[in-house]
């Protein structure tokens, strides 16, 4: 029999976690660390990806286009490729071209879904819900997308309680929240406290499950949730 390469994906394991440490004193494996994009790094990624095309990026569409993309390296070169090949004959890229390329309408319609939410705004819960649902976005989705940005709100929320300023700690988090949603993000951030934020997820960690192992209509499960949420936000 000949040899074989096995390749262990481990995800984001410690200096001294056990599994690292077995494949790094074994002589016949190895462990190599792989570190995800940084804002940072993004930026000079988009920069060189469409310098390369002989084109510019508009600071404003740079923001935007760094917004949408997270840490998989293989997607954000294909994103800058299909960003290009729309670009192709122009000098420069603004933010137009960004969002008609890059930009996700279904995903736009569930974040708006959460900042209603979070905010505590009925009325535009309802509107957004709404739209949502006209798109047939699955309800799983959306409670992954609300357990995914009040995981956030938790994490500014307790550096501030540590005495970091709400903007410092909005810039550490990934990935980065929308530009064009960072007020409405700082406000949630003020307004909720930390035992809040973990009892709306604890909320919707049990709306999920309710979705997946009982018969009830996922969208009802789902609105009665996010509707208590925005009670929870309003009663401040």
């Amino acid at each position: 029999m000949g040899d074989a390469l096995v390749v262990v994906e481990g995800g984001d394991l410690a200096k001294n976690a056990s599994l690292r440490k077995i494949f790094e004193d074994a002589g016949n494996a190895a462990a190599i660390a792989c570190y995800g994009d940084t804002a940072q790094n993004l930026s000079g990624v988009v920069r060189d990806a469409l310098k390369a095309e002989g084109l510019t990026i508009s600071a404003e569409a740079l923001d935007d286009a760094v917004s949408r993309l997270g840490s998989d390296r293989g997607v954000t070169r294909q994103e800058l490729a299909k960003l290009a090949l729309y670009a192709h004959g122009q000098k420069s890229v603004d933010i137009e071209d960004v969002r008609a390329v890059m930009g996700d309408e279904a995903e736009v319609r569930v974040e708006e879904v959460c900042d209603a939410a979070g905010e505590g705004d009925l009325k535009r819960l309802d509107l957004a819900l709404e739209r949502v649902w006209g798109e047939e976005t699955s309800a799983i989705a959306v409670v992954r997308a609300a357990m995914g940005h009040f995981q956030k709100l938790l994490q500014v929320k307790a550096a501030s309680e540590r005495g970091e300023n709400v903007d410092g700690a909005m810039r550490k988090i990934w990935p980065p929240v929308h530009f064009s949603r960072q007020s409405s993000f700082k406000a949630q951030a003020n307004r909720w406290s930390e035992a809040k934020i973990s009892d709306a997820l604890d909320l919707l960690l049990d709306t999920e499950a309710l979705c997946k192992t009982t018969g009830v209509p996922n969208e009802a499960a789902l609105g009665r949730a996010l509707f208590n949420i925005a009670a929870m936000a309003r009663a401040r």
